[in-house]
């Protein structure tokens, strides 16, 4: 799965590089962001649990309209259920297509995820005299989408509140839901 996500971030460096002219347009082209927010986790049982999770990133403006950005995510959860305490992570990096709809101050923005999903959970049981823990370590192809907004508080700096959902049928984390906040400078 490691190649896996190699190959992703490569393709997506490699049309960043072989179209920089598109991007002349734009006055800031580059973007590198960073933020916080809340996950939910779901698996093939119900919920995981909830927890804080973290998004960095950077992208390139293709067109003054269409973006291609690569994120990192990692998030953590915490449920205790009837047997006993089910924690763990999700990270998660994202090769990113990103439609603005609009160029002014404020633009609203979807997204589309292609990327490599990694989901470490622990569980601890106890029983008669002791507990028992079980855990599970999995990477899988992940894909999502979501929605947010960039405000540009000046002309280099925004904020970024978004929301995302990623899906992956193969690791233990099947479904992660974030909000987030995140701070964007641009060049």
């Amino acid at each position: 799965m490691r190649r896996s996500a190699r190959r992703l971030v490569m393709s997506f460096a490699m049309v960043a590089c072989a179209v920089p002219a598109a991007g002349q347009g734009t006055s800031r082209p580059f973007e590198v962001f960073a933020g916080a927010g809340v996950s939910r986790m779901g698996g093939d049982e119900g919920s995981l649990g909830s927890g804080p999770s973290v998004v960095s990133g950077f992208g390139y403006r293709v067109t003054p309209r269409l973006s291609l950005e690569v994120d990192l995510t990692r998030a953590q959860h915490e449920r205790n259920i009837a047997g006993g305490p089910l924690e763990g992570t999700a990270t998660g990096v994202f090769g990113d297509l990103v439609y603005h709809f609009g160029e002014g101050r404020t633009q609203v923005f979807v997204v589309g995820s292609l990327g490599v999903l990694n989901s470490d959970i622990t569980q601890t049981f106890s029983i008669a005299g002791g507990t028992q823990t079980f855990t599970r370590d999995e990477s899988s192809f992940a894909w999502g989408g979501g929605a947010g907004v960039k405000v540009f508080l000046k002309p280099r700096i925004s904020l970024r509140p978004q929301f995302r959902l990623v899906l992956s049928e193969e690791t233990g984390v099947m479904g992660q839901a974030t909000g987030s906040v995140a701070v964007g400078f641009h060049w």
